[in-house]
This record gives C-alpha cells, sequence and structure tokens, in this order.
C-alpha cells in the first residue's frame, strides 16, 4: 500500500487518539509515582473508602513513537465532586511539537462520574464522555448509566446533529467505563493484583468485544522482564491487556506495562501500531493534593 503524506497525517491522528483516548488508557488499572508528591496506591487503604483513597490524584505522562519522543502529554486526576459519594475522574491529552501542528494540535479529555457502593469499596458508573477536539472540529459521545430503569443511553454529537442509542442494563450487571475500571482495579475491588492471576472486566456491550481481559505476569516471567529491559527496582508487576483491536489500531490488541507495589502506572506500551509499530506511555510526575480545577 503506497503511503502518500493525506494517509501519514491521517495515521498519525488516529494513533495519537489511540495514546491519550479511552484505548491506551484502559491501562489506567495500576502502577506508583516517579516524580513529585506521594504514592496513593497499595494496600493501606483498607479503613478508607474507596473515594477518599484517590480524592486528589493528578498523573502525568508522556507519549513516545517511533523517532518522536514526547510527541503528546496526558494528565490524569481524580477529585470529589459537591454531591456526597459522587466522584470524577478526567483525562486530558494533547500533542506537541511537530506532531501537535501535524494533528492540529489535537486535545481527547475523557470524563467519567461515578458513585461509591459496597459501603464504599468499589465504583460504579453513572456518565462517561469522550471529547475529541482537530482544530476547530468538536466530536462528543457520552455514556449514561440509568440504574433506576435499567438501560444505558449512549449519545454521539458531531456537526450540530445528536444520534442517540438505548441499550439494557439489567439489574444484575455493572458495566464498566475504562476510567471507572480503573479506580476499581487500583484500590482491589476485583480482588488484589496477584502475580499469576487473570481478570476479566465487562465493558459496556455496544461492540462485538465486551470484555477486558488482563493478566498479571507471574513471578519468573516478570523477572524476565525486568532482566533485558533494565527498569527499576520501583517496577514491581508486569501487566498484560487484550482489547479490541480496533480501539487501538493495533494488529493484535495488546497493551503491557509496568506498576508499582502501590499500584500506579509507571510506563505502557501499545503493541503492534498500524504504520508505527510500539507507542510507549512513561509517567514523568505524580501529586497526591487538592485540585482546585481539572485542565481543560
Amino acid at each position: 500500500m503506497e503511503v502518500t503524506r493525506r494517509t501519514f497525517l491521517t495515521r498519525i491522528i488516529g494513533v495519537i487518539g489511540a495514546i491519550l483516548g479511552r484505548r491506551t488508557l484502559l491501562l489506567y488499572a495500576e502502577g506508583m509515582p516517579a516524580g513529585t508528591g506521594t504514592p496513593t496506591g497499595g494496600r493501606e487503604h483498607l479503613d478508607s473508602t474507596i473515594g477518599r483513597h484517590f480524592a486528589g490524584e493528578a498523573l502525568d505522562y508522556a507519549m513516545s513513537f517511533l523517532w518522536f519522543r514526547n510527541a503528546a502529554s496526558c494528565r490524569v486526576t481524580f477529585q470529589e465532586t459537591a454531591e456526597p459519594g459522587i466522584y470524577e475522574a478526567t483525562i486530558v491529552g494533547q500533542t506537541h511539537g511537530i506532531i501537535g501542528a501535524f494533528t492540529r494540535f489535537r486535545r481527547d479529555i475523557l470524563s467519567a462520574r461515578m458513585e461509591e457502593v459496597d459501603a464504599g469499596k468499589r465504583f460504579r458508573p453513572l456518565e462517561f464522555c469522550e471529547d475529541v477536539i482537530v482544530g476547530s472540529k468538536h466530536r462528543k459521545k457520552t455514556t449514561r448509566f440509568d440504574y433506576q430503569n435499567h438501560r444505558i443511553t449512549i449519545l454521539r454529537e458531531r456537526k450540530g446533529t445528536i444520534r442517540e442509542k438505548i441499550l439494557p442494563l439489567p439489574p444484575e450487571e455493572t458495566y464498566y467505563d475504562p476510567l471507572t475500571a480503573s479506580y476499581n482495579f487500583r484500590f482491589g475491588s476485583f480482588g488484589p493484583v496477584e502475580r499469576g492471576r487473570k481478570y476479566v472486566i465487562k465493558t459496556v456491550p455496544e461492540k462485538k468485544t465486551t470484555e477486558i481481559h488482563v493478566a498479571v505476569a507471574a513471578p519468573g516471567e516478570e523477572q524476565g522482564k525486568k532482566r533485558p529491559e533494565g527498569v527499576q527496582h520501583k517496577h514491581a508487576y508486569f501487566v498484560y491487556l487484550q482489547l479490541d483491536k480496533e480501539l487501538i489500531r493495533s494488529t493484535s490488541g495488546k497493551i503491557e506495562g509496568w506498576l508499582s507495589e502501590a499500584m500506579v502506572p509507571l510506563e505502557g506500551r501499545v503493541r503492534d501500531v498500524v504504520l508505527f509499530g510500539d507507542v510507549v506511555g512513561r509517567m514523568f510526575s505524580v501529586y497526591n493534593q487538592p485540585i482546585e480545577s481539572n485542565p481543560t
């Protein structure tokens, strides 16, 4: 296939979207700090609710692929709202430099509202929004979870047009958006993170792929990864994810990365991205203090 300039730029935009949007950030179910601040993950939370445990946390990442270093940045924040037991998480990503110019300084903004259930030991989603801004163009997708009427409403907004889709929400089921799932995973709501263990997380059944599969490497495999990669001692767990290939524009649909003992993501890698190979994201700072407002 001939790769023209138009095709090249289109692929770059798609890859950056995969890095900054809901795709790679599914890996935000893990890790530890690598900069300013104190860790917020780990198992020192048995007397805390899940909301209080993460309130005020902010994580910063730099993204690279091929010869483009620090081509994009991403910030993940978490804070309580004015409503008791309701919390909000936001991810803001933007391209920079030459890649920023090529992609018209694309921004991807993900936000999730979630509520504490199970006596504060688990989150369930209330609303998940995906915003993509490229130059003057803007598209948005909002997923709302209505537990009283047992339905999920999906709204897509583009060029002034809104399309609505309704899905059933069985009373016995909980479907997770990526952000809500990530905080539950880190807190241990799906069970403790253990080497050699596998996890299956149900997502909104809008497409053929309705589950995220997560596997934590066994001790021997983990050590085998540490030696050739020369990672630091703070890299505690090596995690694999398998998800929809189309979501991450990957021929394998695989994401993998290192977590710390404190369950804060250190770095992640999207494997086999079309035309670009592996795409890498690395944390460069972490904060655990009150945040007055989210970046937009």
